[in-house]
C-alpha cells in the first residue's frame, strides 16, 4: 500500500479487483454502499481513488460522497 512522508503526502499506489454479487432488487432506487462495503472492506484503506464498475442492469448511478 502507499506510504506517508513526514507531511502526510502518500507516496505510491496500490489497487486490487473484487467480483461481487448484489442481492436482487425490485424496480425503483436502492443504496448499496453498505452491501458493498460489506464486501470490500479493502475501501476503507482508499481515500482518493477509481473505480469501474460492470454491471448487467439496464441503469446504474454511483455516488462516491459518504
Amino acid at each position: 500500500m502507499a506510504s506517508s512522508n513526514h507531511r502526510g503526502i502518500q507516496i505510491g499506489s496500490a489497487w486490487f479487483q473484487r467480483k461481487i454479487n448484489l442481492r436482487p432488487q425490485h424496480r425503483g432506487i436502492h443504496l448499496v454502499t453498505e452491501e458493498i462495503l460489506r464486501q470490500m472492506p479493502e475501501l476503507g484503506q482508499f481515500s482518493v481513488g477509481l473505480c469501474h464498475v460492470q454491471t448487467i442492469w439496464g441503469g446504474i448511478i454511483v455516488s462516491g460522497a459518504r
